[in-house]
């Protein structure tokens, strides 16, 4: 008896321990702000009407458009609530809740933890950026995974632009596995495609040499975010950077140049994260790289698992109305339905100008 239960035992052991899959998901959620003011930041767009001074800043903001959307927004509690829940409804079409989720486009600690609530996380960290506006980054980790968050950073990107104008940090965080396997995940929200080139330059330099530390050490790594990168962009942050005479390498590129993967899934897939009307143009603003330690070792980046997740009731038809335009009269089927920060109703709510971007681990 004593030898049969001790087999037992070791039969629950091995099957605990055995190959494991953990799933990474980066979302852009858009404009995630709770309802109250953040003490220096220009957070006033997503405040409540009748705030205090709101009236004074929105006043303040020089692009019309920004500053009618300063106007029209009635950011109060109920709002924010409805926005959370919309989040909850993309997170909840995966097949399984990530293992570890990360996001832009955040606003701070206090929204994230209302998240993490209503998502069923109670692991969470925020990054801390000099951003103007508040905007930050954040991870979340399902304790159901078996995974520790062992460690995160804050890597403030340096250079002369940003004295004036700061931006988000990259955000290092340091996970183990059950096992005592470590793994590293770098969060970014480079400056948008309203700076110049040399400002995601610099992040990419940063980035790079972050991950490549990593690769010398032999742990593997991914580096995720919106990168806010487009092919127009000269030099280039990724051909002529980051990926580079580097073992750092775009999973999207590996997944179109894998010969396990077949042909009919390639021509599937979706066009890109983002689509931007003005030029009619589908962008990868949302990437995830890793760095060749992720791809030989006790940890593998499944690449065939990649995918741009984009459940139907995310899309729209984005239709050309304007009249003067060329473009009148065409449609663009299955864009993102972006977020109306000034919707009353789900309905009409949306969920992020972004799809999400995900992958799968798997721990041999």
């Amino acid at each position: 008896m004593r030898i049969l239960l001790a087999f037992l035992f070791t039969f629950i052991v091995t099957l605990s321990i055995q190959a494991k899959d953990y799933s990474v998901v980066f979302y852009n959620v858009e404009n995630l702000f709770d309802e109250l003011h953040d003490e220096g930041k220009n957070d006033y767009t997503f405040l409540p009407t009748k705030t205090k001074g709101k009236k004074e800043e929105c006043e303040k903001i020089s692009y019309h458009r920004y500053r009618k959307s300063c106007f029209a927004t009635d950011w109060t509690k109920k709002r924010v609530e409805m926005k959370l829940t919309q989040v909850k409804r993309v997170i909840d079409s995966f097949k399984k809740k990530p293992d570890v989720l990360t996001l832009c486009e955040i606003e701070n600690e206090r929204v994230v933890g209302m998240l993490a609530s209503v998502l069923g996380y109670k692991v969470f960290k925020v990054s801390e950026s000099p951003d103007k506006r508040g905007i930050d980054l954040a991870i979340l980790v399902s304790k159901e995974s078996g995974l520790t968050l062992v460690e995160s950073k804050n890597h403030e990107l340096k250079d002369d632009y940003f004295k004036k104008k700061p931006t988000r940090v990259i955000f290092e965080n340091t996970l183990k596995t059950k096992k005592g396997n470590l793994f590293k995940v770098y969060v970014n929200h480079w400056p948008s495609l309203g700076n110049p080139t040399e400002t995601r330059i610099v992040a990419a330099k940063k980035l790079k040499e972050l991950m490549s530390d990593d690769q010398d050490k032999k742990i593997p790594a991914f580096g995720l975010g919106d990168f806010n990168t487009i092919d127009e962009n000269h030099p280039h942050p990724f051909r002529d950077v980051l990926t580079n005479k580097s073992q750092i390498f775009e999973v999207h590129d590996l997944f179109m140049k894998s010969k396990s993967i077949s042909k009919n899934i390639k021509k599937a897939f979706p066009l890109g994260t983002y689509f931007y009307p003005p030029k009619m143009t589908w962008n990868r603003l949302d990437r995830i790289f890793v760095n060749d330690a992720f791809l030989n070792g006790k940890l593998v980046a499944q690449v065939e698992s990649y995918k741009i997740h984009t459940p139907k009731f995310t899309t729209k038809v984005f239709e050309y109305r304007n009249k003067r335009s060329p473009l009148y009269g065409s449609r663009v089927v299955g864009t993102p339905k972006g977020y109306d920060h000034t919707a009353k109703s789900y309905k009409k709510a949306g969920f992020s100008d972004h799809f999400p971007v995900a992958i799968k681990i798997k721990e041999n």
